[in-house]
């Protein structure tokens, strides 16, 4: 199947066969394919690594607060930031934990002193 497709971009734009989407199984098919030797390094374990979710959570928190201007400070899985945006925070907190874990299940966010 791999040998039938070209994946070179520019050769695909020539062609007017690029599409405006691939759906990430295709490409995990066609990576798995042309690398199967190696495939079984490709995935990993199947448990959840939580210090990874909770690093995708804070980048999502500071990447947020970073393109407005509004400096905040991460201490491992706290958060510093001027009073006056505290609520804000809050809620990014919430958007952040919803878009990494695809729910708001179990997001306890508790302010400390």
């Amino acid at each position: 199947m791999l040998s039938e497709i070209s994946l070179t971009l520019k050769s695909c734009i020539k062609k007017g066969l690029t599409p405006e989407r691939i759906d990430v199984m295709t490409i995990c098919e066609l990576v798995d394919e042309r690398n199967y030797p190696i495939r079984d390094f490709f995935y990993g374990k199947q448990e959840v690594d939580v210090t990874y979710i909770g690093s995708l959570i804070s980048d999502y928190i500071i990447d947020y607060f970073t393109q407005r201007d509004i400096v905040v400070l991460s201490v491992f899985d706290e958060f510093i930031i001027e009073e006056q945006h505290e609520e804000e925070l809050v809620r990014v907190m919430k958007n952040a934990y919803a878009f990494v874990c695809d729910n708001e299940t179990n997001c306890k966010i508790v302010k400390e002193k």
